[in-house]
């Protein structure tokens, strides 16, 4: 409700579920066409769909049972496995206590904002990434190889060592940089 009003939100909400009917138990699962709902009725306010798929990819993330087969090991290890990279083209979210996003003050600025979400064990964390790391991680997450990455960002000095470091803690790669 942060990014518009109460009731604007609520007769929203009430149009939405009026042309959704409920097809499924589960309310995150009924919500799920949400995002594109909300891209649909109110493309001027694109990031409302934004922060509902982020909403989503937590929901989605929270009961995701992940089972590592031998080829998946590697991925589990660097918390891509099942993750989420999330973007938007506004700056929605800041980083909270206890490292959880929160809604940033104020109107959306349009600025290109950039996220990862997963799951441990424990509960889904997330975590603001810059436009370098989304890509690293983007590309990680198509299979590129770490070293191969690694050795681009260096050359194109695409990403400075501080940011590769962050980046490596949040996907828990151990080495010499992590």
């Amino acid at each position: 409700a942060t990014f518009m009003a109460e009731q604007e939100l609520a007769r929203l909400f009430a149009a939405y579920i009026e042309q959704t009917p409920s097809r499924n138990e589960d309310l995150g699962a009924y919500g799920a066409s949400l995002p594109a709902y909300l891209q649909k009725k109110l493309p001027q306010k694109s990031y409302l769909a934004d922060a509902a798929r982020l909403d989503l990819a937590r929901y989605e993330l929270f009961h995701l049972h992940v089972l590592p087969g031998k080829k998946d090991i590697m991925k589990q290890k660097m918390k891509l496995q099942g993750a989420r990279l999330w973007q938007s083209r506004f700056t929605l979210f800041k980083t909270g206590r206890k490292g959880r996003l929160q809604p940033a003050a104020g109107k959306p600025q349009e600025q290109m904002q950039y996220a990862i979400i997963y799951r441990d064990a424990y509960a889904v964390h997330e975590h603001l990434l810059t436009a370098a790391q989304f890509r690293f991680a983007r590309a990680l997450e198509k299979g590129a190889r770490v070293a191969a990455l690694l050795a681009r960002a260096e050359s194109q000095n695409a990403m400075p060592p501080g940011e590769i470091k962050q980046l490596f803690q949040i996907l828990g790669i151990q080495g010499v940089l992590a």
